[in-house]
């Protein structure tokens, strides 16, 4: 069969078409372009405003957090507040100038939660300095914290060394073989705020018929060592007519006693004295007696004995002194396991939470 022919001007102007684009396709191409293009510059703006509103965002929150901090901070660290207001606060911080002077600084904040004004703060006179925090809302409370109620309990057994303890029984005389102590310190098995004694009761005998002397007993706080200090708590005496020639325990009455506090001890001190001096004023205010020096009012010639143990196993709150002079600032500590036979009763504060 014969190929059907085609006329040379129809063929070239296929050639032609088939090589380049026609006016109308290059302007539709232009405008579609122009319209892509669009999108994308405006996808990119949007990304970049929205990268940097974040930015912002992050740092605002940043700096708020740290203007937080920074008040907790002073507010954990306040001695305490100046004035308190709707609008403001003033707190009273340590030192912080090196000026030996406690510092204030102040806060200071909008009414109201709309407004727009920014949270300051100042220390001590220096200007106003505005905070990257608006729109502050601050409410504040009084957390009121209840106070333990407390009891008063009579007749507690404060000190009891009454029996043996693996030691052996002796005795002392108290004046001519010294004047005696005993350190007793009491432990409680529930809260005490402070406790009182109120009576003292020793192992006694009589040696020799009454020559007008007597037992002085002062009670006063514990200093360091264990040894009398000058702060009275109580005093009693007993007169040697009423210490029995045999053996027996004798009970003193503690006059116009004082609290101690949990967790102190005191000194019972043992004098003989002369009767004739017994009208003086035994709980004043102060120490009782002239005792820092020796006086006419200290005898060496008592006829009271006093029972001890000696040898024994360390007894917990008890130390028995001894003084060889009647000073008050010469005592000596006796070896461990070495302690009058004695109990003290009073009373106790004791703490209820």
């Amino acid at each position: 069969m014969r190929r059907a022919e085609t006329s040379p001007s129809i063929d070239s102007a296929l050639r032609r078409r088939s090589g380049a684009f026609t006016l109308l396709e290059t302007v539709l191409s232009v405008a579609v372009m122009t319209v892509i293009l669009g999108a994308i510059a405006l996808t990119i703006v949007s990304a970049s405003n929205a990268v940097s509103v974040g930015r912002d965002e992050n740092a605002t929150r940043a700096a708020a957090a740290a203007v937080l901090s920074e008040t907790a901070e002073e507010l954990r660290t306040a001695t305490r507040i100046v004035e308190r207001s709707a609008t403001g606060i003033t707190l009273e911080v340590p030192d912080r100038d090196g000026d030996g002077a406690p510092d204030t600084i102040q806060y200071d904040w909008p009414a109201h939660l709309q407004s727009s004004l920014p949270l300051r703060r100042r220390v001590n006179d220096a200007p106003w300095r505005a905070l990257p925090i608006s729109g502050v809302a601050v409410e504040s409370s009084t957390l009121t914290i209840p106070q333990p109620s407390r009891s008063v309990r009579a007749s507690v057994a404060l000190a009891d060394h009454s029996s043996l303890n693996g030691g052996s029984a002796s005795t002392i005389r108290v004046g001519p073989d010294g004047h005696i102590a005993q350190y007793i310190l009491p432990s409680f098995n529930q809260p005490v705020h402070r406790w009182r004694p109120e009576r003292v009761r020793l192992v006694a005998s009589r040696t020799v018929f009454g020559a007008g002397k007597a037992m002085l007993i002062t009670v006063v706080r514990a200093a360091p060592g264990y040894g009398p200090g000058s702060e009275v708590v109580g005093a009693a005496t007993i007169s040697e007519l009423e210490v029995g020639l045999v053996r027996g325990w004798v009970t003193a009455n503690l006059q116009s006693t004082a609290w101690v506090p949990a967790g102190e001890g005191v000194v019972v001190c043992i004098w003989s004295v002369d009767t004739s001096v017994l009208s003086i004023n035994l709980v004043g205010g102060g120490s009782l007696l002239n005792l820092a020096e020796p006086t006419d009012t200290v005898s060496s010639d008592g006829a009271i004995s006093l029972e001890f143990e000696s040898g024994g196993a360390r007894h917990a709150g008890l130390s028995m002194l001894r003084s060889a002079n009647g000073r008050a600032n010469a005592w000596a500590v006796e070896p461990e396991g070495t302690d009058l036979m004695i109990q003290l009763s009073g009373s106790v504060e004791e703490v209820t939470p």
